[in-house]
């Protein structure tokens, strides 16, 4: 994961800082924490250099330092960080940006318990106890393809309408009262798996509104300032585009993809941020397999760093996830072998087996119960070799 960072402009809030960056790591995050006396920097200059390379940003402060500092950053709920606020006391915590799908809401609630703090959450879902299409959608893997109906659907449930439900999947747990499983309602959610005609082009069209955000959202500084001058830039112009894409849609109906790949990757030291993307992309195309589609991007634990492994994962907010040479050496079935990366990193094999290993991990309560994991038939892409990167991909049997 890209992990959180934190920020405090006071000596008190300094000592908030330190106590919640400890909790935090206690539960498994990664955390940096710095104070705005040592960042040798403006505000606005840290934030956008941490706004979409990290999970979560904190802002132990004012609300109003919190809401400047990020405002010229923010584009999308789809690809903005979570953001919080917590004031120097630690006696509130405020999710401010991405509450659901960025996890802020849930950070908010751990980060209150490790402070002994008050949880100020604001969304009317969670208010309301109300089913939250983007909740729901984050915690069944699934990819919501036109956020635009997303925001319909929770205005519906909102309003007390159902909502109807029609799944290519099996759903587990128990099914939420607002939805109205195989009967047709005003608004209706559809999950796909993908493999279909209309599934994939739903995707191919998500995709090119994707890649607009992620430009818009990567932006260079200088469009950000024609921005706050009022003059219309390229990244405006991009997502009016992906906007209008989204609009056509049926505006009734919201179609969720289901995340069930991952995406193994394996490259030199030092490689370029465009050598592993062209890989990866080239990769995904051979196996017929949207970003979108994808839970995760899987590689060996000596690479969780490589800088164009990170910059590849935040740019398609996915988890990085990563492995020890013994952990991957003990993932069952048969792999390509190269004894110079046995000899470099410990395992003849990364992109595959770390593929596999993840698929694992995400998707075990889908396996027989005799089964002790996913193995080599797994992978609908065995390991290919791009200009230093090798890539693979993985994905639950249909």
């Amino acid at each position: 994961m890209a992990g959180i960072c934190m920020i405090s402009f006071t000596d008190r809030g300094k000592i908030t800082a330190e106590k919640l960056k400890e909790g935090l790591l206690g539960a498994g995050h990664t955390v940096k924490a710095e104070t705005f006396a040592d960042i040798r920097m403006s505000l606005r200059k840290y934030t956008e250099q941490h706004f979409y390379e990290k999970d979560a940003m904190i802002f132990v402060g004012a609300a109003g330092i919190a809401v400047r500092a990020i405002a010229p950053w923010v584009r999308s709920k789809e690809t903005d960080p979570a953001v919080l606020c917590v004031d120097e006391a630690g006696r509130f915590v405020i999710p401010l940006l991405s509450g659901h799908l960025g996890g802020a809401n849930d950070l908010a609630m751990l980060a209150a318990e490790i402070l002994g703090a008050v949880p100020v959450i604001t969304t009317a879902t969670d208010l309301r106890q109300a089913f939250a299409v983007d909740v729901f959608a984050k915690k069944n893997q699934l990819t919501i393809l036109n956020l635009k109906t997303a925001k319909g659907i929770s205005a519906a449930i909102l309003r007390g309408e159902r909502v109807g439900l029609f799944s290519e999947l099996t759903i587990l747990g128990d099914m939420p009262p607002e939805l109205s499983p195989e009967e047709p309602q005003q608004y209706n959610i559809v999950i796909a798996d993908g493999t279909g005609e209309r599934g994939k082009a739903l995707l191919r069209k998500a995709e090119e509104t994707w890649t607009w955000r992620l430009q818009y959202g990567t932006g260079e500084s200088e469009a950000c300032n024609e921005e706050t001058a009022g003059k219309t830039t390229r990244g405006e112009a991009a997502q009016e585009e992906a906007t209008q894409e989204e609009g056509s849609a049926e505006d009734s109906l919201l179609v969720l993809a289901a995340r069930r790949a991952v995406l193994g990757l394996g490259c030199r030291r030092g490689a370029s941020n465009r050598q592993v993307r062209e890989a990866a992309e080239t990769a995904l195309r051979e196996a017929k397999v949207s970003f979108l589609e994808l839970s995760g991007i899987a590689t060996i634990d000596r690479k969780r760093d490589e800088p164009a492994l990170v910059d590849l994962a935040a740019r398609w907010r996915l988890p990085l996830l990563t492995y020890s040479a013994e952990e991957l050496e003990n993932v069952s079935g048969t792999y390509s072998n190269s004894d110079f990366v046995r000899q470099t990193v410990g395992i003849g094999n990364v992109c595959e087996r770390a593929a596999v290993l993840a698929l694992t991990e995400q998707f075990s309560g889908e396996l027989p119960e005799e089964a002790k994991g996913f193995d080599d038939r797994s992978l609908i892409l065995r390991k290919k070799a791009d200009d230093g990167v090798t890539a693979a991909v993985a994905a639950v049997p249909q």
